[in-house]
């Protein structure tokens, strides 16, 4: 007896602390050939065959044969599908070769080869060596050999492929060898070297011999194993300064076979390769025949990194019949370096209940303590278990553990073939790029018998549009005796397998409940059924051709257009072009209330602020569909924007489910709540089987062409994307309005791994928007993968003059409306199970300790984002405040917002373009709350309406932390008192203390101010508001402060009634002013006099002016104004000796690390305190040397008359003046007027 592997490796990512790279993603690339057909990454050709088409070999049992035993043969297969080279490759699959007749000199030939090469190239670019002793990789005459070949090694059973090579050694007969060849080049004499070979590794031929059928596993049984993983090794030729080698980077190459199917693997070759391989590279096959010949057959490839989790599970009879004992071994090995702890085990034994009976289960840790094996709680043990679902599975690193499971066939399977399958759920560890579906083991026992006659199977209908669904219906034949107990559906030869539903899904409320003899499927195939009474199977029914119409898509013609609009009143608009692949669909449009719209290309004018949806629908000759909606915003910058309150759906709620999954919590899609959440739960199944639906009612009809929104979230099992989830509106009677529509486009084709999200769309027909009561969400199964889908309900919008100023939810900050997460794909096509976000709504519930967590992982191909809601939309000038914390310790600086994308929208449309710390469009500031590496990024204000902010953080080079923390999210007007930003050498912004002067008012200069007003209160939180003077933007503070206390007041924007934003702190100081004690007038002579009431200059008599100022004084600044003029003007010609004074900025303090050092009391210490500071001391005395003809510019100023003033400005910017008299008058002959200051004297 043979036994049935399948061998499966775990996706997972590692982090490595060596000299290739930090990061590196574990892949896995998984084909068995042993059915009728593969994956579409799979391309085969030549002569090369699948034979599990029931005439070679049965289905489920065969190979893809690359030759067959004749001569002059030759296949290829190569598998589509890129992985990295950095950390290496580990590649395994066995083979079978062997003959029924001898040719040519009796010898076995040619061999196989399996190559890696340039992943650049693809099916359509790919070209083969030559055949025959190439074996598909080497050079001709020609060619070179295999595009972008890299490395081959040949299983060569004739030796040519030794014997043919660039650099073969010595000698002349190299059959039944393992040969390693080395790259392909653009020269004869170096392409596809020889490296290595071994002959008759283990002493063990390559291949089988003559044989009529092929030979077992018993009798021959080979499996390859070919590891490559990087070293560095000393490079000779390059010293160092210090006398040691540099290290040169190259690749270990193993191959080890194993020849015993109880057997181990044998090391065969080993080699280190100096030639460094491709970025990227792709596997294939090849093999040929000449003269002589034998069949060529491989299965079960895996190909992987070095390192990972495999399951295999085997059972030890491959035939049996009823009341046979069968053995199954679940093998689980972990591969890696690390414990793996509590992950699930499932073995679906509850799918083959009727045909087989658990009688005992054992479990051997193989030695290690660490290895452990835990079921539930409700299971006393694990010997007496009947079935194994969500056991919990430790492996140490490098370990291996066994499960043993026996028991008794007591009845016959449809098809006579009694399928188990184990499988490895890991989402628990939270490890990236898991692919659940790739973790499982199959074994499989033809159970002889006799089956029941086989059932009729109908359908509805043959062909359908994409996203309808077609109802299967068996009917047992009446020759059949007994109550059918089960019936087990197949789709393209493979059975649905199904999970059991939870206990709490059991209590189901539903429209239409199937009887079990109907199922509905939404995927093309081929569809069969059996029934099982007394544990019999049935014979196969007949099959259900199910056809399926694909739908027109949608797109735009000019990708510069768009499916959202922002526009002003008055502006005219012109919906865009739309276009699908097909010239003969017919494209409709529909207005904002259903009515058709005849010319598209007609301008449309608004003279109304709001929101317009326009439908289009693009139907094919097939009568198969596909709907959008433009949306156009419409704003009136003379006035505030609309405002608009959401109106859920809460008046009932039914589910259904075909085969398997239900519906958990289904009241929370209708509460109106948007943080609570049904579950739609489909279990594993295949494709197109196992579908559930929600449907969600309004207490009322909703007028055509309005928009409804459905809030959705997806959990992920394996690399699935959003996939699965379709949606379609319905009538009061529950009937769906056209067809279903796949939840993709906009913002949601970004989506990668979990996420929340909202969809909009307008229910429609082919005759456009429809009146609906409803919608359904419907949850489709994907192969070999479970899936969850949250449902938190559906809404539409309806504009009202004041919005309401209570929170959505208890403790939410109520200017938000709703929060979303997700993880968003940056380009690498791939997702991310370590990226993600966890305790969304902390980061608006007003609780400063709290805070969700945006966790970027270690995945370069992801970023996770949070997005928040608002009720309001936003005006220029309003600013976002985002409050976080970065626990990683390192410089506090602008690195910190590295990582960063800070992307508005209005809706779904971007407004701008995403902000980050490279764009200069995030600033930060230092907070002294909570923790001490807590900062604010503020968001430059915007000049266009937006009412959402995603704040993304994702893994780019420098990004200092795995994580951040997200305290506080909130839209606040900014608030303008005159202050300057100032920032510090690390780019973070300062606290700053607007000072003000004794008797001055607090002067906000306004945003917005036909929508905002400004309150300001003396507390965060408290009730006492400050008077405002002349207007509500002049703030008195004389009745509650006093000169020279520094304090801090808030100041809350108002918006529609509501308050918007949290209050913004202004921490203010009030200082006194300086006092000019007196003036002296000092003349030529050193005569000195108080001036009092006038000052008299006079031409050619020079004057100093002597202020006597209490206080330390910036500056000190003379002017003068005529009575003629209306302006004051600096002195032309008066000198000033005014202070040196620097303006410094404030140097925080810091370690020697870079971290900001705090006092005892949690305040900033600060290396240098900004501000205005006197360098070198000034007298403020003004020297004046007026002209003695009085001219001043051409101007004469004798006998002007006017004013004097002197205007003194202390350190903190108070300014205090005094003014005087002012009389000019031109020189005349000495001594007439020694002094104008003094009484003029007549001399002799």
């Amino acid at each position: 007896m043979r036994e049935n592997k399948v061998y499966v490796l775990l996706l997972i990512i590692s982090v490595f602390l060596g000299q290739f790279s930090p990061v590196y993603a574990q892949f896995n690339i998984q084909e068995s050939f042993t059915h009728r057909s593969v994956n579409d990454k799979v391309k085969y050709g030549d002569n090369a065959v699948l034979t599990a088409d029931g005439k070679i070999d049965d289905y489920g049992k065969g190979w893809l044969r690359l030759t067959s035993d004749k001569t002059n043969q030759k296949g290829y297969m190569i598998i589509d599908e890129s992985f990295p080279s950095t950390r290496g490759v580990l590649i395994e699959f066995e083979y079978k070769s062997w003959r029924s007749r001898n040719a040519g000199d009796n010898r076995g030939a040619d061999g196989i080869s399996v190559f890696l090469f340039d992943a650049r190239y693809n099916a359509k670019t790919f070209a083969l060596g030559s055949y025959g002793g190439a074996l598909g990789y080497g050079p001709s005459s020609e060619r070179y050999g295999v595009t972008g070949g890299y490395i081959a090694v040949g299983l060569d059973e004739y030796g040519n492929f030794t014997s043919q090579a660039v650099n073969k050694p010595s000698g002349s007969y190299f059959e039944q060898s393992v040969v390693l060849r080395g790259k392909i080049t653009n020269s004869m004499s170096t392409t596809a070297k020889y490296l290595k070979h071994i002959k008759k590794p283990g002493n063990k031929n390559i291949d089988y011999g003559i044989t009529k059928t092929r030979p077992d596993d018993y009798n021959f049984y080979r499996k390859v194993q070919i590891e490559m993983k990087p070293v560095l090794e000393e490079d000779t030729t390059k010293r160092k300064p210090d006398g040691t080698y540099e290290m040169k980077k190259k690749f270990h190459i193993k191959v080890r076979i194993q020849s015993d199917v109880k057997g181990s693997y044998v090391d065969v070759i080993s080699y280190v390769y100096d030639e460094l391989p491709y970025d990227n590279l792709k596997i294939g096959f090849a093999a040929s025949t000449g003269a002589s010949v034998n069949n060529h057959e491989i299965r079960n490839l895996n190909v992987t990194t070095p390192e990972g989790l495999l399951i295999t599970k085997t059972v030890d009879k491959l035939e049996a019949k009823k009341g046979d004992k069968l053995i199954y071994t679940i093998d689980m090995s972990n591969h890696s370096s690390d414990l793996y702890k509590d992950f699930k085990l499932n073995d679906y034994l509850a799918t083959i209940k009727e045909f087989f009976r658990v009688d005992e289960i054992f479990f051997d840790n193989r030695g290690n303590a660490k290895n452990t094996l835990i079921p539930p709680s409700n299971i006393p043990s694990i010997y007496s278990a009947k079935n194994i679902e969500n056991w919990k599975v430790s492996l140490d690193a490098r370990s291996t553990s066994r499960i043993v499971i026996h028991g008794t066939v007591i009845g016959y399977p449809g098809k006579g073939v009694l399928t188990n399958e184990a499988f490895l759920d890991v989402s628990n560890l939270k490890l990236p790029y898991v692919d659940n579906t790739k973790l499982y083991g199959i074994a499989e026992t033809v159970i002889t018998g006799k089956p029941h006659p086989r059932p009729t199977l109908s359908s509805d209908t043959g062909v359908m549009c994409q996203g309808e669904e077609a109802l299967l219906t068996a009917k047992k034949p009446v020759t059949a005796i007994g109550t059918v107990e089960s019936y087990r559906w197949f789709k393209d030869g493979t059975l649905f397998k199904v999970s059991e539903v939870d206990g709490d899904l059991v209590d189901r409320v539903v429209e239409e409940l199937l009887p079990p003899e109907n199922i509905r499927v939404t995927e093309p195939g081929k569809y069969s059924v059996v029934y099982v009474i007394n544990g019999v199977s049935s014979e196969m029914s007949n099959e259900v051709d199910i056809n399926v119409n694909p739908i027109p898509r949608l797109q735009l013609r000019d990708p510069k257009d768009a499916l959202s609009y922002t526009l002003n009143i008055g502006d005219s608009f012109v919906l865009p072009v739309m276009i699908t692949a097909n010239s003969t669909d017919v494209i409709k449009w529909y207005g904002p209330k259903g009515e058709e719209i005849y010319d598209r290309t007609a301008p449309k004018t608004f003279n109304k602020e709001g929101v317009y949806n326009y439908t289009v629908i693009a139907e094919n000759v097939k009568g198969c569909t596909d709907i959008k909606t433009v949306q156009v915003n419409v704003f009136n910058n003379a006035s505030c924007p609309p405002t608009y309150e959401r109106y859920w759906a809460t008046d009932y709620t039914a589910w259904y489910s075909a085969l398997t999954g239900g519906v958990s919590n289904k009241s929370n899609a209708i509460d109106g709540r948007p943080d609570t959440y049904s579950t739609i739960t489909v279990g594993l199944g295949l494709l197109g089987l196992g579908t559930t639906w929600q449907n969600i009612y309004f207490k009322e009809d909703q007028e055509a062409g309005t928009p409804v929104t459905i809030k959705l979230g997806k959990e992920y099992s394996g690399l699935v994307a959003l996939g699965g989830i379709t949606v379609v509106g319905l009538d009061k009677d529950g009937k769906k309005i056209g067809t279903l529509q796949g939840v993709d486009g906009g913002l949601v084709d970004l989506l990668a791994a979990d996420n929340v999200l909202e969809y909009t769309f307008v229910p429609s027909n082919k005759k456009g928007p429809q009146k609906y009561r409803g919608v359904q969400v419907v949850l489709g199964s994907t192969v070999g993968v479970a899936q969850n889908a949250k449902v938190y309900g559906a809404y539409i919008k309806k504009e009202v003059d004041t919005p309401s100023c209570n929170p959505v939810l208890p403790n939410i900050n109520p200017n938000v409306l709703d929060v979303l997460h997700g993880v968003e794909d940056i380009g690498l096509g791939v997702a991310s199970a370590t990226a993600s976000v966890t305790d969304p709504w902390n980061a608006v519930d007003n609780d400063l300790d709290s805070y969700a967590v945006i966790s970027r992982g270690v995945a370069v191909a992801n970023m996770a984002s949070l997005t928040v809601v608002f009720k309001q939309t936003a005006m220029p000038g309003d600013e976002l405040h985002i409050t976080a914390e970065n626990k990683n310790l390192g410089i506090l600086s602008l690195e910190l917002v590295k990582g960063f994308k800070i992307q508005r929208y209005l809706g779904d449309k971007k407004v701008g373009e995403p902000l980050t710390e490279s764009n200069g469009a995030l600033r930060l500031r230092l907070l002294g709350i909570g923790g001490r590496n807590r900062y604010r990024i503020i968001v430059a204000p915007s000049t266009e309406p937006f009412d959402r902010v995603k704040i993304s953080y994702g893994s780019v080079v420098g990004v200092l932390g795995d994580f951040t923390h997200i305290y506080n999210v909130d839209l606040v007007p900014s608030v303008d008192v005159g202050m300057q930003t100032e920032v510090d050498e690390y780019g973070y912004e300062l606290e700053q203390v607007l000072q003000l002067c004794e008797g001055e008012p607090l002067r906000i200069t306004p945003q917005n101010s036909h929508c905002t007003t400004y309150e300001v209160y003396t507390s965060a939180d408290g009730s006492t508001r400050l008077p405002a003077l002349n207007d509500m933007f002049t703030i008195d503070l004389s009745k509650h402060y006093k000169v020279g206390e520094e304090f801090t007041v808030y100041v809350q924007a108002v918006r529609g009634g509501c308050n918007i934003g949290s209050r913004t702190p202004i921490k203010i100081k009030i200082n006194s002013q300086s006092t000019i004690e007196k003036v002296v007038a000092e003349d030529s002579k050193g005569k000195q006099e108080v001036v009092t009431g006038e000052v008299k200059i006079k031409g050619g008599n020079p004057l100093k002016l002597i202020p006597i100022i209490t206080g330390e004084i910036q500056s000190y600044s003379w002017e003068y104004l005529f009575d003629t003029d209306s302006e004051w003007k600096t002195i032309p010609f008066m000198t000033i000796d005014n202070p040196v004074v620097e303006v410094r900025r404030t140097i925080v303090e810091r370690d020697s690390k870079g971290n900001v050092k705090y006092d005892s009391e949690g305040n900033l210490v600060l290396k240098q305190k900004g501000g205005t500071f006197i360098t070198k001391p000034g007298t403020g005395i003004a020297t004046i040397n007026f002209p003695k003809d009085a001219m001043v510019n051409g101007e004469n100023w004798h006998n002007k008359k006017g004013k004097i003033r002197l205007t003194v400005t202390n350190l903190t910017g108070c300014s205090t003046s005094v003014m005087y008299d002012l009389a000019i008058l031109k020189g005349y002959r000495s001594g007439i007027y020694s002094n104008p200051m003094l009484p003029s004297k007549k001399t002799k």
